[in-house]
């Protein structure tokens, strides 16, 4: 991979880490705001209770994404960004473009969802 592309990719992982980070920090400030305003009755305390669960959501897949970014940050400083994690090919530039924080190839990508689906069984996708 060019050098300019590595940069380039790099560059978007950090705004991205920065920007994710950045909503964490929001979310964290909206929870200690509902925290602090407490509930005046049993309808405000339902609908308290349900927005802390999606902020509490928002913020794990927010953590996780972050963990991918820091792993692809990791990989770029020692020299073995852009290769499978499964196969050790390189992966498409394309879809690194697409996804900078990808893991795996589109092949060993598609093997792994095809192994979640039928570990799943049939009638369980995902919503």
């Amino acid at each position: 991979m060019e050098n300019t592309i590595r940069e380039k990719l790099r560059k978007r992982l950090l705004i991205s880490r920065e920007d994710l980070l950045a909503e964490v920090r929001e979310q964290v400030s909206e929870a200690a705001e509902l925290r602090d305003e407490g509930s005046a009755d049993v309808a405000d305390a339902g609908l308290t209770d349900d927005l802390r669960e999606k902020l509490h959501l928002m913020s794990e897949r927010q953590r996780e994404r972050i963990f991918s970014i820091d792993a692809a940050l990791e990989k770029l400083d020692a020299g073995t960004y852009g290769l499978c994690a499964e196969c050790e090919e390189p992966i498409d530039v394309h879809r690194l473009e697409a996804w900078p924080e990808a893991r795996l190839c589109v092949a060993c990508k598609q093997e792994q969802e095809q192994r979640e689906k039928a570990r799943r069984g049939p009638g369980q996708g995902t919503l």
